[in-house]
């Protein structure tokens, strides 16, 4: 246990202090949760940017993960805008009703290609920083469980998505 490597997952909408900066730069791997800096620095990819940078003037060898769900759509990304060019990015139940994780958030439909491009390339985007190392993806689950969802969409859409999840990740 005295060599057991620590690991810190973390979100804070506004930007680190020079006290909560030294306490992250002491972890092997930091991921930087959706919302990170938004509110300071106006996305979570510029948050997650500026907060990687500063751990990393403290302690260079922190490895740093953007985050990202593949299923869940948070609205705290600048590329968000893009969303608007997007036909139909979210799915809709049997009745053409969205939100449905947990009735409050919209789920991606990775059945649409352009959907699954937009992804990427924020994806693409935040790690060609060099202050960022990785990608942390979220909802795996929720994008592979065949019981998820399932009320809500047709036996072949929900086959489809499953399948367009793993298009996706090759993507990524």
């Amino acid at each position: 246990w005295d060599t057991l490597p620590l690991y810190m997952h973390v979100r804070k909408a506004t930007a680190f202090n020079k006290k909560e900066l030294k306490f992250l730069s002491k972890y092997p791997l930091t991921c930087l949760e959706k919302t990170m800096g938004m509110q300071t620095y106006g996305s979570s990819e510029e948050g997650s940017i500026q907060a990687a940078k500063a751990i990393k003037l403290i302690n260079p060898r922190t490895k740093i993960l953007y985050y990202r769900n593949v299923l869940v759509h948070y609205p705290f990304y600048e590329s968000d805008k893009q969303l608007k060019s997007i036909a139909q990015p979210f799915l809709k139940n049997k009745q053409g009703q969205g939100k449905l994780v947990r009735k409050t958030n919209e789920a991606y439909d990775l059945t649409n290609k352009q959907l699954r491009d937009w992804w990427v390339d924020n994806v693409k985007k935040v790690l060609s920083d060099p202050a960022i190392d990785g990608l942390f993806l979220d909802g795996n689950i929720k994008a592979l469980e065949p019981q998820y969802l399932k009320e809500d969409l047709s036996a072949k859409k929900k086959k489809q998505s499953m399948k367009d999840y793993h298009l996706l990740m090759q993507e990524t």
